[in-house]
């Protein structure tokens, strides 16, 4: 979608912008910029959180994750039908945030945590495929006689 040149410079996405969700049944997940896009730009689906330079965007990402992984925008904005996290109740949103020196530390161990965990289920996910492929195997090898699978009468 084309945007005009003050649309792009308003809703640009730059490096460690944070973007969140702002309806459905994923309202308020959040998603990180780790570089910028350039003439790339965001709609109204979606919150873009950018902070200062006395925050630590991972920390606030970190947060963010925190809210909405524990139903936080569900069950602080109740819906009848559909949550919408939008703009204003996104900027009532109180986050405790320690000196500048404690987010860069928790963020950097949060990265690092979550990276370990990333990796093992990646491996498990590995795991997984190959043990359904050879599941398939054993079957098809078995109901195409490949393999006999009767046992001796004892």
């Amino acid at each position: 979608m084309p945007f005009s040149a003050a649309e792009m410079a308003a809703f640009d996405l730059r490096e460690g912008d944070i973007l969140l969700i702002e309806g459905g049944a994923t309202v308020g997940r959040p998603g990180f910029m780790f570089d910028s896009a350039p003439d790339i730009a965001f709609q109204k689906t979606v919150n873009r959180l950018r902070v200062g330079r006395q925050t630590e965007s991972r920390f606030v990402y970190w947060s963010m994750l925190r809210l909405y992984e524990s139903a936080y925008y569900a069950n602080h904005y109740g819906s009848v039908s559909f949550v919408h996290l939008t703009g204003e109740k996104l900027r009532e949103i109180e986050l405790h945030l320690p000196s500048l020196d404690e987010q860069r530390a928790i963020a950097t161990h949060l990265d690092d945590q979550a990276a370990k965990v990333d990796s093992l289920i990646a491996e498990t996910e590995r795991f997984i495929e190959l043990s359904r492929e050879r599941r398939a195997a054993l079957i098809t090898s078995a109901v195409t006689g490949q393999i006999d699978v009767r046992e001796p009468a004892a």
